[in-house]
């Protein structure tokens, strides 16, 4: 899909990289409420969670065929290429919803 035809079927399409943003741009999108804690100025901090829950990681030690690999990096690539496009969709729909409304979602 192109980056128009994603703008043009999705009101709100969200991006991982952004997950909190996300979630308050799709809220504001479908309720039209748009909660307090969404709205950022210049006297609003955002923080980041980062945890693990503990979970072991078992990636590495995994062993794959030639042909997964391949197959692997066929979709990583396809994969990148639509995140790149969805991360654009997702900025001018963030864009649209800040100028409609007046605010600064934050990030």
């Amino acid at each position: 899909m192109t980056e128009e035809e994603l703008y043009n079927k999705y009101d709100v399409i969200g991006d991982m990289d952004y997950f909190r943003k996300s979630q308050c741009a799709i809220f504001i999108r479908y309720t039209g409420y748009i909660p307090p804690s969404c709205v950022c100025d210049a006297s609003t901090t955002s923080r980041k969670l980062l945890q693990d829950h503990g979970v072991v990681h078992h990636g590495a030690t995994f062993n794959t065929t030639d042909k997964q690999v391949a197959k692997i990096m066929k979709l990583t690539a396809i994969d990148q290429i639509l995140h790149e496009r969805v991360k654009r969709v997702f900025s001018r729909q963030v864009k649209d919803i800040e100028e409609e409304l007046g605010i600064t979602l934050c990030d």
